[in-house]
């Protein structure tokens, strides 16, 4: 207020001077020296740009959600960490490399540094909500890291075993066992020492087997399972524990798939037995897109299979030259062959 008025007496004096001082208009000089002085205030406040201070809003943090599964499983602290980063600003969630925002922890990730990146850009203030199991905390700038905000909603580790891998054959030939190496994991001080797994092809139950959690509470198996049961075609395996009551269900079922053929596929047969040949069917096995069946005469006339060496009938041998795909034979092996129509 107090500018603006120094600036209205300034355009004021100067009017009067120049209509009564230097023009002498006498009375006629009041309209115009008026009108002058309203000029001049008016270009005066232009010039000294008067305006009021006002504070602006603080502008609205980004608040970015870890949605990776983490935070919804047994412990996680899912809609607390929610609901607070609601309060806290805008919400962003992040975790894989899929866009939106989910309304359930879904993330297959844990992914942070290309959200924080982008939200650091904004210039606006960043507040991280997460459990703290962040995959690629070393690829964030640390600078970045500092500006921001972490609040963290830590899971409660729960007793829980899992199986985290399944590994195994995706084709196999009619007859013939489907070998799935197992590998189970285990968290908590309460977890049993030993756990039943089971494998079903839909509602037909296919094996069963005991495994011991042992070292660094992990544990291996393998479960040979039967195609008797399986018709030729695909299938999906399902592997699971049996009557698991861990805190975590999700983690208790994986599934395989496995193609059942009905013809042996590739057939080796190798009389007498060496090592050029364990090697030819080794790499056999490692090309080939098709079941492949090896079998080696050891003892004089007993024949075992390549695999696991157990004993096979010779009548079975025969069999399988016969109804095989593609036939190798190495040595004297040319008898076990006749009646095949393979190439």
């Amino acid at each position: 207020m107090l500018t603006a008025s120094v600036v209205i007496l300034i355009a004021l004096g100067l009017s009067c001077f120049t209509y009564l001082a230097l023009e002498r208009a006498g009375r006629r000089a009041w309209v115009p020296l008026v009108c002058r002085t309203i000029a001049w205030t008016a270009l005066g406040l232009l010039l000294v740009n008067l305006s009021c201070r006002v504070r602006g809003a603080a502008p609205q943090p980004i608040v970015l959600l870890d949605a990776s599964l983490s935070l919804g499983a047994a412990g996680g602290r899912w809609l607390e960490a929610r609901d607070s980063a609601r309060r806290w600003g805008e919400v962003r969630s992040f975790g894989d490399e899929r866009l939106g925002n989910d309304t359930v922890p879904t993330r297959g990730r844990s992914l942070l540094a290309p959200a924080l990146i982008g939200a650091a850009a904004t210039g606006r203030p960043v507040i991280v909500v997460t459990d703290g199991e962040v995959e690629d905390t070393r690829e964030i700038p640390p600078d970045i890291l500092a500006r921001s905000g972490v609040r963290i909603f830590a899971r409660k580790v729960q007793p829980d075993v899992a199986i985290s891998r399944v590994t195994g054959p995706h084709r196999v030939s009619a007859g013939d066992s489907i070998p799935l190496d197992l590998l189970l994991q285990s968290v908590g001080q309460t977890t049993p020492d030993t756990v039943t797994v089971r494998v079903n092809a839909g509602s037909v139950r296919l094996a069963r087997r005991i495994v011991r959690l042992s070292g660094e509470a992990a544990g291996r198996a393998r479960i040979l399972v039967p195609t008797t049961q399986l018709s030729a075609g695909d299938h999906v395996l399902q592997i699971a524990l049996g009557e698991s009551r861990d805190s975590e269900p999700r983690t208790d079922t994986r599934l395989h798939i496995v193609t059942v053929t009905p013809t042996p596929g590739v057939v080796f047969l190798a009389s007498p037995a060496d090592w050029d040949s364990r090697f030819l069917y080794r790499t056999l096995r490692e090309v080939s897109q098709l079941p492949v069946r090896g079998f080696l005469r050891l003892d004089g006339n007993r024949w075992r299979s390549m695999s696991d060496l157990r004993p096979v009938p010779a009548e079975a041998v025969r069999r399988a030259a016969r109804r095989a795909d593609l036939l190798v034979l190495k040595g004297a092996a040319a008898p076990m062959a006749q009646g095949s129509q393979a190439r």
